[in-house]
């Protein structure tokens, strides 16, 4: 009588999956009576589209738009500068920003 062996492998396979984006506080250089210009760093293991907004009074009223040039979608760490240009002296502004990718928003 043959004796047989059987050998059974069992394969257990994890992917990470991708992280919402993060990114620090902006800091803010080159100010003048009208124009600024603010800069923050985005982190993302993922593709991320960075939106920004800027607004006197009431920043959570203004439509968020996809930021344009450097940093708008790229995956990795960056640092993305944003011009702002004809401001108006003496009146607070508003900069809000929001990161997307597949893992959500932040």
């Amino acid at each position: 009588m043959k004796t047989r062996l059987l050998f059974f492998m069992f394969m257990a396979f994890s992917f990470a999956k991708a992280q919402v984006a993060t990114f620090s506080a902006p800091s803010s250089y080159n100010i003048t009576a009208t124009s600024a210009t603010i800069s923050f760093q985005v982190t993302s293991s993922t593709t991320t589209t960075l939106y920004s907004q800027l607004a006197t009074g009431n920043a959570g009223n203004v439509a968020l738009a996809p930021l344009s040039g450097a940093g708008g979608s790229a995956a990795g760490t960056w640092v993305s500068p944003k011009n702002l240009t004809g401001l108006t002296p003496n009146t607070t502004y508003y900069f809000r920003y929001r990161c997307d990718n597949a893992s959500g928003t932040s």
